[in-house]
């Protein structure tokens, strides 16, 4: 999303705006590297596509996810940024097998360490959990576990095509500063946002904007410590082998 993007961009500096597909994507180089970042959009079916746009125009050497996620359980913060070892999908409460993704070498992992923690952020390992929003009760498979709406889509597809995907989610609601309303009801089944039903619980309800504006600034300050550490940790591995 573009409140994603934003803070990485602002980092990156100097960058040329192009499409891949029908995906607004954003041409930059990171200590010399050339990289390509796509704004995938809002759940599964888009990243799918953009992926497949992606690496039918691209041969990355890396392929990185990034951007913000919920914590159902407690032991995450607002802010803290997550490393995924595994991804798997939750449908219906059922999660999926665990598929493992690829992990930043240590020198990646200090330097995420290092550009978040004037932020008081922690970087941690965890699991991504690509869901519709289904709450996990009981989650015993790995600490941390974090709920987003796309990596496994895109893990789907860089495995296909041989690709190492590194994944990290910052948190931007939590156990302790949870989600104001109940996710599921305002995203339709293409897993978009459906902003009518916001405005009309606004109307219904007008309290329900100043909880929507929380959760903005925790979106932001989660943003920007996931843009810190995804820049800091793909210099410290570049140049990347293609």
């Amino acid at each position: 999303m573009k409140i994603e993007t934003r803070p990485f961009l602002r980092r990156i500096g100097r960058y040329r705006r192009g499409s891949i597909g029908r995906f607004t994507c954003y041409h930059f180089s990171i200590s010399a590297q050339p990289c390509v970042l796509v704004e995938t959009g809002v759940g599964r079916s888009r990243a799918a596509d953009a992926v497949e746009a992606l690496l039918h125009v691209e041969t990355p050497g890396l392929v990185v996810s990034f951007g913000i996620a919920g914590a159902p359980l407690a032991g995450l913060r607002v802010g803290d940024v997550v490393f995924g070892l595994s991804v798997c999908e939750l449908d219906g409460g059922i999660p999926s097998p665990l598929r493992p993704l690829a992990q930043m070498p240590s020198k990646a992992w200090h330097a995420a360490e290092l550009a978040t923690r004037f932020s008081g952020a922690r970087v941690l390992h965890g699991v991504m959990v690509t869901t519709r929003a289904e709450q996990i009760i009981d989650w015993t498979r790995s600490e941390h576990p974090v709920l987003e709406m796309e990596t496994s889509a895109i893990a789907e597809g860089c495995a296909k095509a041989g690709i190492p995907l590194v994944a990290l989610r910052s948190v931007s609601d939590s156990r302790d500063d949870p989600l104001p309303f109940d996710l599921p009801h305002f995203v339709d089944d293409q897993h978009q946002v459906m902003t009518g039903r916001f405005l009309a619980a606004i109307l219904r309800r007008p309290s329900f904007l100043a909880a929507l504006l929380r959760l903005r600034g925790n979106a932001v300050g989660a943003a920007e410590a996931a843009a810190a550490a995804v820049v800091a940790a793909v210099a410290a591995i570049a140049p990347i082998p293609s």
